[in-house]
Order: structure tokens, then C-alpha cells, then sequence
């Protein structure tokens, strides 16, 4: 039985002197995240594939069960909807080759243009994926969590991949109260919230509030959801977002100590590396 969390970076301005050391060379900055968190989401590699040595940097840093969920570069997903796309895949596949059994899934993000009629696409793309990896698949119409029947075809298209659920509903129940809050309404997607999962380790993506007391209440329903996940014999991951993520690794594992409350025999993740304070000289 075994629940990770984890952030949407595993750098941040905010977490200096806080999370992490306020002086930490990049290529440490991996490692002392994954003393607070055991998983991340790759965003970074959705903006360009990295040279094979940052990967290679990357492996060194994180234990062998740390799960590192890698986002496939837009030119794939984004600018070429899947088609044409061989050459980038192929370098992207080649660059994260190091993570080994750290890549947890090769995630798949969806523009929000990208609906049922593309679904013959999508199909065709998994297809030509090698099946050494593991799959997740995070899409944005609207169609696919309001018509049954476009949420029935998109999970026969699936077919062992994950649907991966970004729940924003806690952002947009009222109106924000932050700069940060003010932006994550302008570029977050406004969905209805899905929890069905479709493999033996889902994946969930909660996006609370800069409010530390509202994002907590947000998450209950995940709390329930990921507990009877842990009893079925699954293995979930679950990455916690706030607009300004400045106390998201704090977050994360006060999510894990709450399902383990009610879940004593899920393990409680190791103590973090004590951080000295931020000092001006």
C-alpha cells in the first residue's frame, strides 16, 4: 500500500529557506525536494525536451521508487496534435531514457481544442507508443466529462492508460482573493470534477486555494476517493497545486498524514532534511 504526493515543480522561489536551502546549486534541487515529496509532475520538459545529461542529473538526485511523471514537449501535443510528430518523440523518448522505472507515466496533456472527433487520433498515437512505459492522459473538452457516450469512447480509447483528472472546482467556487488566484482564473481550465479510476495507479491533479483553510476543505472529497483507492489495491499519486504553490510541498504531506488517519497502516513518508532559515548576509 503505498500513496505518493508531490508538487508541480520541485523548484520554487517561495520554498527558500523554507523547503529547501536558500543556497542550492540546480543540480541538488531535485534531491532535497524528494526528501518532502516522493513524486513531481515533469512540467518542464512540456516547454522543450532536455539535454540527456539534465536527465541523467535528474536520475542521480531521486530514489528508484520516486515517480516522476514527464510531460510531453507541446510541439507533440500542442502545435502538432499528435501527427507528424515522430522526430520529437523520438528525441523525447531518447532524453528521458535515464529516469528508468523513476518515469511513473509519460503524461499526455491535451489542448482544450482537442475533443471527440479527434479521438481516431489519439488512438493511433498510443498505438505507436512503445509499451515499455506507462501512460497518462489529461484532456480539457468539455465533451468528455459532460456526454457520457464521449467519456465512454475516450476510455475505450485509453485502453490501459490513465485518465488524469485536473479538479480546479475549489479555485472557481467563488470569486479569487489574490493576485495569483486572479491569474490561475484566467489560464485554469473550468471542468467538472472526475474521480473514476481506470488503472491500478491513478493519478490526480487538485488545485486548491492560497488559502491554506479552503484548499484543505477543497480536498476532502480526494481524501475519501484516494482511501478507498489504497483499500482496492491500488497505488495512487496525488499532486497538490495552489495558484502561488508557496506551501505546496507542505500541502502535499499534510494530504498524505490526512489519509493516513484514517489509513494506519499506510506508511508515513520519511522526515524531511531540517533547512536553515534564509539570512540577508
Amino acid at each position: 500500500m503505498r500513496l505518493h504526493v508531490g508538487c508541480a515543480m520541485w523548484t520554487h522561489a517561495r520554498w527558500r529557506g523554507r523547503f529547501l536551502p536558500d543556497q542550492l546549486p540546480p543540480e541538488e534541487r531535485l534531491r532535497a525536494y524528494a526528501t518532502w515529496c516522493d513524486a513531481v509532475e515533469g512540467n518542464t520538459t512540456f516547454y522543450a525536451t532536455p539535454a540527456r545529461s539534465t536527465v541523467e542529473s535528474w536520475a542521480r538526485q531521486i530514489a528508484p521508487d520516486f515517480r516522476f511523471l514527464p510531460k510531453l514537449p507541446k510541439s507533440i501535443t500542442h502545435e502538432r496534435h499528435l501527427t507528424g510528430a515522430d522526430e520529437e518523440l523520438r528525441a523525447f523518448l531518447e532524453a528521458i531514457e535515464p529516469l528508468g522505472a523513476r518515469t511513473h507515466a509519460l503524461w499526455v496533456q491535451l489542448p482544450g481544442s482537442f475533443g471527440p472527433a479527434d479521438l481516431g487520433t489519439l488512438a493511433a498515437f498510443l498505438r505507436r507508443l512503445p509499451g515499455s512505459y506507462r501512460y497518462a492522459v489529461e484532456v480539457r473538452h468539455r465533451a468528455f466529462f459532460e456526454d457520457e457516450r464521449a467519456a465512454a469512447r475516450l476510455e475505450e480509447v485509453l485502453a490501459g492508460a490513465e485518465w488524469v483528472p485536473f479538479d480546479t472546482v475549489t479555485l472557481f467556487q467563488s470569486p479569487p482573493t489574490s493576485d495569483a488566484e486572479r491569474d490561475a482564473w484566467t489560464k485554469k481550465p473550468r471542468l467538472p470534477r472526475r474521480s473514476r479510476a481506470l488503472t491500478d495507479r491513478p493519478i490526480v491533479r487538485y488545485l486548491g486555494r492560497d488559502d491554506e483553510a479552503r484548499t484543505v476543505e477543497g480536498w476532502r472529497f480526494w481524501v475519501g476517493t484516494v482511501t478507498e483507492w489504497l483499500r482496492e489495491g491500488r497505488s495512487p499519486t496525488v499532486f497538490i497545486h495552489t495558484p502561488d504553490n508557496a506551501d505546496a510541498p507542505a500541502l502535499a504531506r499534510r494530504f498524505h498524514d490526512e489519509v493516513r488517519a484514517g489509513l494506519p497502516e499506510l506508511a508515513p513518508l520519511p522526515e524531511p532534511e531540517p533547512v536553515e532559515p534564509l539570512t540577508l548576509f
